[in-house]
């Protein structure tokens, strides 16, 4: 069985873990996995984004149109605004990019002549 990390690791830097939002993922990579996509993530992004990750060979599956309709009807209902479908496929660590560049964005020196 595939590892599965805490579901507060599938949300973006910067957006708060709520028990509504772990509670939407939870239940959308559940749908998922009742579909037969025994490894599969559901990351959160800003404004409600779900971006879905799959391995490579399932995502042909999951681009068809009655499959993708339903998956995101589904997870509309859930509560997300937008459904994406990452086309780079299942891989560990796929949010710490984005961490760093928020820790980028923290310290980054600040540009004088721009900012007057």
């Amino acid at each position: 069985k595939p590892a599965s990390p805490c579901l507060s690791s599938r949300l973006a830097p910067g957006v708060a873990v709520t028990p509504q939002r772990t509670a939407m993922i939870e239940h959308a990579e559940q749908y998922l996995r009742d579909l037969g996509l025994s490894d599969c993530r559901v990351r959160l992004h800003e404004n409600e984004l779900a971006r879905i990750e799959v391995p490579p060979e399932a995502i042909a599956r999951l681009a068809e149109p009655a499959l993708r309709h339903s998956i995101v009807q589904r997870l509309q209902e859930l509560g997300f605004a937008f459904v994406t479908l990452d086309l780079v496929g299942l891989r560990r660590g796929s949010m710490n990019h984005l961490i760093r560049l928020e820790i980028q964005r923290r310290f980054a020196p600040v540009d004088k002549e721009k900012t007057s």
